[in-house]
């Protein structure tokens, strides 16, 4: 999940790069710092879920900024904002399925947004 993180991470900050080259923002987040857990245990799922929080944040402003200047996809469709919480479950498997769901929205939020900045020639395809 670290990985994952920190990847979904790289993504968002490449987006805000592109809006911050073209002089549609004024600053930069900072870098969610690499989340590094040797066993799994109650710290580092409250870590994990922290960096989840704060990346869920980074990409609800992006989004601010997609809205903010009417980017939309190829069918007219804007990005919309992500809800977290931090989920209460017990158990290493409830709480590994829970924050798994919550990056693969962040990471289908993020694809989508990449096509949009794509499409409306903010950024070149990889």
């Amino acid at each position: 999940m670290a990985k994952k993180i920190s990847k979904l991470n790289s993504s968002t900050l490449d987006m805000y790069q592109a809006f911050y080259n073209l002089a549609m923002i004024d600053e930069m987040p900072t870098s969610i710092s690499e989340v590094v857990a040797t066993k799994y245990n109650d710290q580092a799922f409250l870590d994990i879920g922290s960096a989840i929080l704060l990346l869920k944040n980074e990409l609800n402003q992006l989004i601010s900024t997609f809205n903010l200047y009417h980017l939309v996809d190829i069918e007219g469709n804007k990005a919309s904002g992500l809800n977290f919480w931090l989920p209460n479950k017990i158990g290493i498997e409830e709480l590994s399925g829970e924050y798994e769901a919550q990056l693969k929205q962040i990471e289908d939020a993020i694809n989508k947004m990449n096509e949009i900045m794509i499409l409306s020639g903010l950024l070149e395809r990889k």
